[in-house]
């Protein structure tokens, strides 16, 4: 695994750095699709669940491939491991300073594409998150958040309702 750079990604520059569990990746350049489904992969998989360790790499796939496609300035992932008052698991953010979104609930549906794609990927992250968020805002960028739970059971605390202000 690469080192903690604090330099930018780019060709012959490391896109992924390492702070204890949480895994920061710059989405530059489409190899860093590959590390960042790489990463969330062996993130989830360091619990020892397979089934989740798989759609963790689906979602950071997904997120990955949206911020090339959309935040032509590219963006990062930014993935942990969590334990609270909704349980034990892997917590995946995709943070972009691109073009926003301006209609959500039109780009969550399948078959919506602005890049010519199939128009399933953003769907595809709500449908695998065990809790899915977003904030975004034109001209600003886009942050989307998936939640995967492996152990319900490992709750602490009283549940905290997050939410977004349009």
């Amino acid at each position: 695994m690469s080192s903690p750079s604090n330099q930018p990604s780019g060709k012959g520059r490391p896109s992924l750095s390492h702070v204890g569990a949480s895994v920061l990746i710059t989405i530059a350049d489409p190899s860093h699709v590959g590390e960042a489904r790489r990463a969330a992969g062996e993130l989830a998989r360091g619990g020892g669940n397979q089934t989740l360790a798989g759609r963790a790499a689906l979602i950071a796939t997904e997120m990955a491939t949206n911020i090339l496609k959309h935040a032509h300035g590219g963006g990062m992932i930014a993935m942990d491991r969590f334990c609270d008052s909704q349980g034990a698991g892997v917590e995946l953010l995709a943070i972009d300073k691109g073009p926003g979104i301006g209609d959500f609930q039109t780009c969550l549906a399948d078959g919506y594409s602005t890049a010519g794609s199939p128009g399933t990927g953003l769907g595809a992250i709500a449908r695998q998150a065990d809790l899915f968020g977003f904030y975004s805002r034109p001209a600003l960028g886009t942050v989307i958040q998936a939640r995967l739970v492996s152990d319900p059971a490992r709750a602490t605390g009283p549940a905290t309702d997050l939410g977004v202000v349009a």
